[in-house]
């Protein structure tokens, strides 16, 4: 084993590059007690899941989650010498039009996959008896996770009027109604350029799935939909909807999750200071500030799922 060297990374994981027998491999780990990643077993068991069903996702080679030989926990997996399409997005030069496409057809392959339960996976029921399942009994039970503290957070940081949580609330109360008897299928929730590697015109590889969940599909596109424009969106869903028709909600309830989406964001973004960031940030506001894209983006996305409903 050589040529052991660090990459840089924005997660809470040291990654490393190794080669063995000329082949290139990826470490990532946690940093033992301080992250206490378990769910890397859960994400770990998606991956090989759709890697063996031939959907563009590197393989897993092998998971420690023990801490039994090293203090800390692992994974072994193949090493993609792809740039993140992010990269291509920055400096003009991606394909978003072709790209789209194949996002919308990806997303669409991997919510075939159908389990028991929403939410984040049980990893205890994983390590006993190999079996993917939602912690949460219901999608809405999902659905609403955090939700006060989301909302008491943008109140209270002044990025959220009285009036504007009290529409929101309204139409969240409207809306939720519309999960009941949604089939739990396989999300990455986070299927976006920087979690996307290939070239200018191709989708390679899906990476970072340590959000996976069993949940709602028009919850990915909702993830989407917080960061593409409106006419890239509609080439997404256009080839998401390609083999089969979605029933009537579907569409309501992309703005739904959007809007869901954007709130916890909103947090995110302020709480780490993501708002004061330069413009070579990974994240963009397509244009604008990103606290102005942000804050624009809930407004209407609000505005679209009151219509709709």
């Amino acid at each position: 084993m050589g040529d052991f060297q660090v990459i840089r990374s924005d997660g809470n994981h040291l990654v490393c590059r190794f080669k063995d027998k000329g082949a290139a491999y990826i470490l990532r780990a946690d940093e033992g007690n301080l992250t206490n990643d378990v769910y890397m077993l859960a994400e770990s068991s998606v991956m090989t899941l759709l890697n063996q069903n031939g959907l563009p996702v590197p393989p897993v080679y092998h998971t420690d989650i023990s801490m039994k030989r090293y203090p800390f926990r692992y994974q072994i997996m193949e090493f993609v010498s792809f740039p993140s399409l992010n990269t291509f997005a920055q400096d003009g030069t991606l394909n978003e039009s072709r790209i789209a496409k194949q996002l919308g057809r990806f997303l669409a392959r991997i919510h075939q996959f159908h389990f028991h339960g929403y939410g984040f996976f049980n990893t205890d029921k994983l390590a006993e008896e190999n079996t993917l399942e939602g912690l949460d009994k219901t999608a809405a039970d999902y659905f609403e996770k955090c939700m006060e503290d989301h909302i008491g957070y943008l109140t209270g940081h002044d990025l959220l009027s009285s009036a504007e949580e009290a529409r929101i609330r309204n139409a969240f109360a409207k809306a939720l109604p519309l999960l009941n008897g949604i089939n739990g299928s396989l999300l990455h929730r986070d299927c976006v350029y920087w979690n996307i590697l290939g070239t200018q015109d191709n989708l390679e590889r899906v990476i970072d799935w340590d959000d996976c969940i069993s949940g709602d599909p028009a919850d990915d596109l909702g993830i989407v939909n917080c960061v593409l424009p409106e006419a890239l969106m509609k080439q997404v869903i256009d080839s998401y909807t390609e083999t089969e028709t979605p029933e009537p909600s579907f569409y309501t309830r992309i703005h739904l999750h959007t809007l869901r989406n954007m709130l916890w964001k909103a947090m995110i973004r302020s709480y780490m200071g993501y708002f004061d960031k330069g413009k070579k940030f990974f994240l963009s506001g397509r244009g604008m500030p990103l606290r102005e894209y942000t804050l624009f983006k809930i407004k209407s996305e609000l505005e679209k799922l009151e219509r709709a409903l």
